[in-house]
């Protein structure tokens, strides 16, 4: 008998270890948090900022390793007040910049850090633009040639760019423009001379139910009034733009279309203004509601995106493969199907040319390492950001009560042996 209670014991064990050893290969270590923005160091390591839900302030963590597992990253609260709709980027010494929404005073806010986990103390905070709030709206950040940020966003309902005059934005002497109405959801790049390209849709009327896609090609650095082309490319409905700039300086855009037909759709300007109506539109996918909080990158000039289904509550990445994501041949992948999943998604291509995201899965805030470009086989790593101590090792995937009931059927299997032989 006490062989037979061994041998049940170690099959249960067995089973045990066996669904471990498939789970350790994911990492979920629980947590509350989302809108997320991700930038890999020198290593390729992600530094990623986002907001905690229980203290609500804005939260910059540094891994010591490209999936974010547990043990040894770093987690900082550079910021004692709430931030949200971060910005990030990293300066030329390493060390983060990050623009944000702060709830406390509803101002736009910029961090920028003087050491790469920003963890001295010294960092500097600025609220750049003190005599406007926001409400609740994204912020989008690039850094010119000189490492000053360039910040584009929308105080309600306008859109505008700031331009500091220096890396820290202290002073409150930078160049802050207003150039249009009606309109919120920037998105950020700058052409080959520093000069600020906005994408963002306009709502009609002041109702933003309805209303269209813009671009803004800035006729200088700092976005001055007056010169700048503001061009309707998209006839319909733009929602969440995400702008890149193609190696000719030519705007790429992927974005939701909202309720008119509630699909994901790539724009590939032909001028850098995207202007004359004949700009290359494609719709990538179009089954379901699909395309809600595009992010979009270019991998050798191929559009990359990364967006939620909602029909499914998925996340979902899309690999064009060609410029103008024309029909055929494109590569659409959904990553995670846990449900409510794939919302605020940030996207990086690493340096082996494989997509590094982070998203908001339910209260989650979930980090995927693709170990191929397309993320069409087994996926590197995914890890939930730190905050709740990781359960036992196999516990998440094979709790201790199954355990318990094999043991017991086991024990029970043996006393109807017993009595048989009786």
């Amino acid at each position: 008998m006490k062989k037979l209670l061994v041998v049940a014991l170690l099959v249960a064990g067995f089973a045990l270890q066996a669904d471990a050893v498939r789970a350790e290969s994911v990492t979920t270590i629980s947590t509350f948090a989302g809108d997320s923005a991700i930038v890999l160091d020198a290593s390729g390591n992600p530094v990623i900022a986002y907001r905690d839900a229980f203290t609500t302030r804005l939260e910059i963590l540094h891994c010591n390793d490209p999936i974010c597992a547990p043990g040894g990253d770093t987690v900082n609260s550079p910021d004692l007040q709430p931030g949200q709709w971060p910005s990030i980027l990293l300066d030329a010494s390493g060390n983060p910049v990050v623009s944000y929404y702060t709830t406390v005073f509803d101002r736009l806010k910029l961090l920028h850090c003087n050491d790469p986990n920003c963890a001295s103390g010294g960092d500097t905070l600025a609220m750049p633009d003190p005599g406007s709030f926001l409400l609740e709206s994204q912020t989008s950040l690039a850094l010119d040639a000189s490492g000053n940020p360039v910040i584009a966003y929308a105080p309600p309902y306008e859109i505008r760019v700031l331009h500091c005059n220096d890396p820290l934005c202290t002073g409150n002497d930078e160049t802050i423009t207003s150039n249009d109405s009606s309109a919120a959801g920037p998105s950020l790049a700058l052409d080959p001379s520093g000069r600020p390209v906005v994408a963002y849709f306009k709502g009609s009327g002041g109702v933003f139910s309805t209303g269209s896609l813009r671009v803004m090609h800035c006729d200088d650095v700092n976005c001055a009034p007056g010169g700048d082309t503001i061009t309707a490319p998209e006839p319909g409905p733009g929602i969440m733009p995400s702008v890149r700039l193609d190696a000719s300086g030519m705007p790429v855009l992927a974005y939701y279309t909202g309720t008119s037909t509630r699909d994901l759709r790539v724009m590939h300007c032909n001028d850098v203004n995207c202007s004359g109506t004949n700009e290359s539109i494609s719709t990538p996918d179009a089954v379901g509601d699909v395309g809600g909080d595009p992010a979009l990158v270019l991998d050798g000039g191929l559009p990359v995106v990364t967006y939620r289904d909602e029909t499914n509550g998925d996340l979902k990445l899309l690999r064009c493969n060609d410029v103008n994501c024309g029909p055929g041949g494109d590569t659409r992948t959904s990553l995670d199907t846990a449900a409510d999943s794939g919302k605020r998604s940030s996207l990086l291509i690493d340096g082996a040319g494989n997509p590094a995201i982070t998203f908001d899965a339910g209260t989650d805030l979930h980090l995927i390492r693709c170990d191929t470009p397309a993320c069409a086989s087994a996926v590197g790593g995914i890890a939930r950001l730190p905050g709740v101590p990781p359960p036992a090792s196999g516990s998440a995937s094979f709790p201790l009560f199954v355990f318990a009931a094999l043991a017991l059927a086991a024990l029970t299997s043996i006393a109807f042996v017993r009595r048989r032989r009786a």
